[in-house]
């Protein structure tokens, strides 16, 4: 009898999301939060998942954290990174839009070719209303094909050793993947930036082009964000077939206590929301900080 209630509990072990690990994450003197429940995590429709607590890089939750994944518009958070590593004008400078920028499929923000629109807009267009034409936009302005090898080569400083990019945008092409646990990574290096950190917390706002009339309204597309959930603070939402809907979240409690959530390939549009606030309330509720 003993035998068989082993077998099933390694059978359990090996179907179930687990939880309280380090995947590398940990670093410096803080042990992190502790669990404080027989909670044995949450059931997500998401493919893979992980949580981490932000200061002491403690992994939370994780669900197949290290596969191989695309990672669809989470890539503009490394665009913006590169972007603004190595853009040397003011972001109030004018950008004139072109034809190729405006070409491409999927989200958009309707940028129109020939319209001049500030750099700002470009970038919180990209981060916001996730626009494809945004971020190429951004890519072109310092030349794609070298800001491309910028990614990768930004990809390997911070540690995304499971990362590679060969687009700007997110949108499905060879050779471009990451996993749960490096977009973790990613949007932790990107929030430590101001300007992306300002951006992401973004609800809504006005893009106007400065040559015509023309106002391009950008609402966020982090409906968690959107619609006053109280926990979140933060993040990027991303889309294609192969990726799924996903979306890398930055998180707060009251008393402060900082997490990042991370779901890719959720089935259905809206389940990448909802997988990511049961995981929020799950940690917060099973942990102490």
């Amino acid at each position: 009898m003993s035998k068989i209630l082993i077998l099933i509990a390694l059978l359990a072990a090996q179907l179930s999301p687990s939880f309280g690990g380090d995947l590398d994450f940990k670093k410096g003197d803080t042990a992190g939060p502790e669990k404080v429940s027989n909670s044995m995590g949450m059931k997500i429709t998401a493919k893979s998942a992980i949580v981490v607590d932000r200061k002491s890089q403690k992994v939370l939750f994780e669900k197949n954290s290290n596969e191989q994944v695309s990672m669809a518009s989470l890539t503009k958070l490394m665009t913006a990174i590169v972007f603004l590593d190595n853009f040397d004008k003011k972001l109030s400078a004018k950008f004139l839009v072109p034809v190729e920028a405006t070409l491409l499929e999927g989200a958009d923000i309707d940028l129109l070719h020939g319209e001049e629109i500030t750099y700002k807009d470009l970038l919180w267009g990209a981060l916001i209303g996730s626009g494809n034409d945004a971020a190429e936009s951004l890519a072109i302005s310092l030349g794609k094909k070298d800001f491309i090898n910028k990614m990768n080569e930004k990809a390997r400083e911070i540690g995304l050793d499971g990362t590679h990019f060969s687009g700007v945008t997110g949108l499905d092409a060879k050779d471009h993947y990451s996993n749960a646990g490096d977009l973790v990574k990613l949007l932790d290096y990107a929030i430590s930036n101001k300007t992306i950190k300002e951006a992401v917390q973004v609800k809504e706002f006005d893009a106007h082009a400065l040559n015509a009339d023309h106002i391009h309204h950008i609402v966020n597309t982090n409906r968690l964000l959107r619609f006053d959930y109280p926990k979140i603070k933060g993040g990027k939402t991303g889309y294609t077939e192969n990726a799924g809907f996903c979306l890398a979240s930055w998180s707060e409690d009251k008393k402060g206590n900082e997490i990042i959530v991370v779901v890719l390939g959720s089935d259905l549009n809206g389940n990448q929301f909802q997988d990511t606030k049961a995981l929020i309330d799950w940690t917060y509720n099973n942990y102490s900080f």
